[in-house]
């Protein structure tokens, strides 16, 4: 590639040497007949600078920065002939250095290959020596396995001498064990069957005993099952008179209660409440509409100390608010209620999805689910059928 470039450079400058004395001057000017022919010969002599690659670009800035080098005078021909040459010998230089580091590569490939050829002949000794030594090392091995079986068979006859011994001795040994075995069952035989017949008196002694026992145990509980009779005769004559006296104080009450309410002109209501209950001022306001007199009985966090206030007191109704958090307390005071005045007729509202069990304490349950219109209605209702006026 170098060489056709000098080449072509070579050709350009002599064709450049041939116009040179054609070329116009600063007194007559360029010359404009042969004008074109020597730009054509310009532009092939920048193309040839140019394919120097980058060390061309500063010729060709040479070339371009002539003021007159767009025209055919003698100095611009001059002056691209002078820029030729001196990139010829840029070339020529280029060319040596290539050739400079042509010969060092391949003096260096050459001291390469002689430092690796001299590599593997050190390698190639050197595997000899590891071979060498691994035979020596095998031969080593050999003869220590050849002496380790013999120390093996030595010592294998050994054991099976001791082997030998050891169970002829254990033989005579076991003979040994056997006989005093069999002395000793022997023994044991004839002791057991001593064992056997004191075993035997002993238990026709306990079961004569335990007859004894059970004749006295049944007499013993014939004894306690006429006590018991006559305690239980007596335990049920003390209940009948108990629920006598219950029921005499049952009515006793009624009529006093009644007694009472015919006094006092108007019957009474006990309203129990949670003092925050969300129904409480609803039910009030139903009291209030109504005009019916009421006992307002609240409680705070479950404490029922106002109830001791009613002593003495009569009514007809009892009406519980329970509520979801205290209403076994609120149950509590239900019970207290019903046990102090029998007659008194409880009335619980409580939301549909509180769970209250099978039974109240002391109290028949009927349960309905209605609402607070309902409620008010039926209350109105219960309440004109026991000789209240109520107004609409």
């Amino acid at each position: 590639m170098n060489a056709h470039i000098i080449s072509r450079l070579e050709d350009l400058i002599r064709k450049g040497t041939e116009l040179m004395p054609e070329g116009g001057s600063e007194f007559s000017g360029y010359n404009a007949k042969k004008q074109s022919r020597y730009l054509l010969w310009r532009k092939n002599c920048l193309d040839a600078i140019g394919a120097i690659g980058d060390e061309g670009a500063v010729f060709s800035a040479k070339v371009t920065d002539d003021e007159n080098g767009m025209y055919f005078y003698h100095s611009s021909v001059q002056r691209i002939v002078t820029v030729l040459e001196e990139a010829k010998v840029c070339v020529h230089s280029a060319i040596e250095a290539a050739e400079l580091r042509a010969r060092e590569e391949e003096k260096a490939r050459e001291e390469q290959a002689q430092r690796e050829a001299e590599a593997r002949e050190r390698e190639r000794i050197e595997a000899e020596a590891r071979e060498a030594a691994r035979l020596e090392a095998e031969q080593d091995r050999l003869k220590a396995e050849a002496l380790e079986r013999e120390r093996l068979e030595a010592e294998a006859r050994e054991r099976e001498r001791l082997e030998a011994e050891t169970r002829e001795r254990e033989r005579l040994e076991a003979e040994t064990r056997e006989r005093e075995r069999l002395e000793a069952e022997a023994q044991e035989a004839a002791r057991r069957a001593e064992e056997e017949r004191q075993t035997a008196r002993e238990a026709e002694m306990a079961r004569a005993a335990r007859e004894t026992e059970e004749r006295e145990a049944e007499a013993r509980e014939e004894a306690r099952k006429q006590i018991e009779a006559l305690e239980d005769a007596r335990m049920q004559e003390a209940l009948a008179q108990t629920r006598r006296e219950k029921e005499l104080a049952v009515v006793r009450a009624r009529e006093e209660a009644e007694t009472a309410a015919k006094i006092d002109g108007r019957p009474k209501i006990f309203l129990c409440s949670l003092t925050n209950h969300v129904m409480l001022k609803q039910l009030q306001k139903f009291f209030t509409d109504h005009s019916l007199e009421y006992t307002l009985i609240t409680h705070t966090d479950g404490d029922w100390s106002s109830l001791d206030s009613l002593a003495g007191g009569v009514a007809h109704f009892a009406v519980f608010l329970l509520s979801d958090r205290y209403h076994g307390q609120e149950l509590m005071a239900l019970g207290y209620i019903a046990g102090k005045y029998p007659s008194v007729n409880l009335c619980c509202i409580h939301a549909h999805t509180l769970a209250l069990g099978d039974l109240l304490p002391g109290v028949s349950k009927k349960v309905f689910t209605v609402s607070f219109d309902e409620v008010k209605t039926g209350l109105v209702n219960e309440l004109k059928a026991t000789g209240w006026t109520v107004a609409n």
